[in-house]
């Protein structure tokens, strides 16, 4: 049965309907976005792994292949609104690319009025503009390509199925199935971590370190009564963080470890480095091995560091 024709009375306000998980963006984040889109558009390498590594598994295409291959169809025809909008709404086709073609959509926006919140208790938080049939997680992940963090989240899939990604100040590289980070990745992850170091090379190994750790015990992987956080990393640098130091975070301080992992993909840090701890009691002979019973005690508190601090 037909509807009854509605009547519209003169003076009517309209209603705007607003989606769900939308908010008005204010000045301040329509301006980031703003800079953020604009320059997406002239440079989407911004937000784009630049690959350095073997990425193939024997003779077969690696699925990011196929990625990369269509990113760049998006990327060629980013001046192209009406291409871009079939793109962004198609049912088929590569999710990343999907949620590119959406990005650069908005990116030709006069205006930004309404803006989507993504919040990830891994990743982080971000605004960003819902446009297409793209991921919600992706499409914030590539407007927010200055997060060094939350960028690597549209590459996740490609990260479960064995590449790894490694993200920092000066770069993004996927390096294949090497977990090997490149170089400069390390020490930008130190500079923007809570703590200070120093970086002391014995015998060619570059030992980084906080203050009142002595460069030489840490490379020869010594117990001292100081005590110490000793991470080995496998491409040569070691790491050493003061356990006092270790007790100074505040309640804002991202934990280290977490600030560590979430500079890669996948988190995994076992892949590339070795966590010990390293303490003996003051006047312990420096080649007499602990007790195991002293040794688990430090394994405790190792494992509680990783988790908390």
């Amino acid at each position: 049965m037909a509807r009854a024709p509605q009547v519209e009375f003169p003076g009517k306000k309209r209603q705007r309907v607003r989606m769900r998980g939308t908010k008005h963006a204010n000045e301040d984040t329509a301006k980031r976005l703003r800079r953020n889109l604009d320059r997406l558009l002239e440079e989407p390498e911004r937000a784009l792994p630049s690959l350095a590594g073997s990425i193939r598994r024997g003779w077969r295409r690696d699925p990011i292949e196929r990625t990369m291959k269509e990113i760049d169809q998006v990327v060629q025809r980013r001046g192209d609104t009406a291409w871009l909008k079939k793109r962004m709404m198609a049912r088929r086709g590569d999710h990343i690319a999907k949620a590119l073609a959406g990005s650069f959509h908005a990116a030709h926006d006069v205006e930004i009025t309404t803006v989507g919140k993504y919040q990830n208790s891994a990743f982080g938080t971000g605004s960003y503009i819902r446009r297409g049939e793209g991921k919600q997680a992706y499409l914030a992940s590539l407007q927010n390509h200055h997060n060094v963090t939350l960028r690597m989240l549209a590459w996740e899939e490609h990260a479960r199925r064995g590449l790894h990604f490694f993200s920092w100040s000066e770069g993004f590289v996927c390096t294949g199935r090497a977990t090997t980070p490149p170089e400069g990745w390390l020490e930008d992850v130190l500079e923007r971590s809570r703590f200070s170091f120093s970086t002391t090379e014995v015998d060619g190994v570059a030992i980084h370190h906080t203050a009142g750790i002595d460069p030489d015990v840490v490379a020869s992987d010594d117990h001292d009564v100081i005590g110490y956080i000793r991470l080995a990393f496998h491409h040569g640098p070691v790491v050493a963080i003061d356990l006092d130091a270790v007790g100074t975070a505040g309640e804002k301080d991202k934990a280290f470890v977490h600030h560590l992992a979430m500079s890669m993909l996948p988190p995994i840090l076992p892949r590339l480095v070795d966590v010990e701890a390293r303490w003996s009691p003051e006047g312990w002979p420096k080649d007499t091995p602990l007790p195991k019973a002293c040794k688990e005690g430090m394994d405790t508190l190792l494992d509680a560091w990783q988790g908390l601090t």
